[in-house]
């Protein structure tokens, strides 16, 4: 059951998916055209946590020989087929984060090894993996860092939260975004105008660090709903 009931993903995602896909195509058009300007092999490519592809555009998708995908929900492979029916996409039941509860590259070490020349995308995943479990913010950095050193030899890219806003009116998601990235991050509170006061929840998604040092980065706006802003952030190498 955990794959159709978890932060980063499952049902409620579906049914969001559903009802927001007019709010959602701004954010669509941007990643599509970040994923399509990616110079990587067009041969094999493995997507990490990609559910039903509602942020993946199928251009980008199609140009690829085989893709694995990788994600836990059940209702993914079916979803996704439905939406990218021309994608040449086998689905893979597989936890590639967590073992017997625990944080775990062991898993993401595995997959790799399977596919030793696929370029890889996780999907606005990482980002929600501090909020599946229980690990201090050290454990996580650590993971992260050893992340990228396991990364180093593949081509790969990451969308991934970076902080979630809410609530927020519609019409002060861009700006905030902006502001956002002119404080690079860095004082939340300072950058969204106190906006604490007045009881909305910044959620910091614990993304920000070394890991991410010397990459290509870019900042996206995801209006989730009409008064959730999610800033995320694209990585790639």
């Amino acid at each position: 059951m955990m794959g159709l009931f978890r932060p980063s993903g499952g049902v409620i995602f579906h049914l969001r998916a559903w009802r927001q896909q007019r709010l959602w195509q701004p954010f669509n058009v941007a990643i599509a055209q970040w994923l399509e300007s990616w110079e990587v092999p067009r041969e094999e490519l493995i997507l990490v946590g990609p559910s039903g592809g509602y942020t993946l555009p199928q251009n980008w998708l199609r140009s690829f020989r085989q893709i694995h995908a990788y994600d836990t929900d059940p209702l993914a492979a079916w979803m996704f087929g439905k939406r990218h029916p021309f994608a040449r996409a086998k689905f893979h039941r597989t936890d590639v984060f967590w073992k017997e509860g625990r944080l775990s590259l062991s898993p993401l070490k595995k997959m790799l090894k399977e596919h030793p020349k696929a370029s890889v995308a996780f999907c606005n995943l990482l980002g929600q993996l501090p909020l599946e479990g229980e690990f201090n913010e050290h454990q996580w950095e650590i993971y992260l860092n050893e992340l990228r050193l396991l990364m180093k030899d593949r081509h790969w890219a990451s969308y991934h939260d970076l902080a979630t806003i809410e609530p927020l009116p519609l019409d002060r998601h861009q700006i905030v975004l902006n502001e956002y990235a002119n404080s690079d991050g860095k004082d939340l509170k300072r950058a969204l105008g106190g906006m604490r006061k007045k009881n909305v929840m910044i959620t910091d998604h614990l993304m920000r660090g070394r890991w991410t040092a010397d990459l290509e980065k870019r900042l996206f706006a995801w209006s989730l709903t009409p008064k959730s802003l999610h800033v995320i952030e694209g990585v790639r190498a």
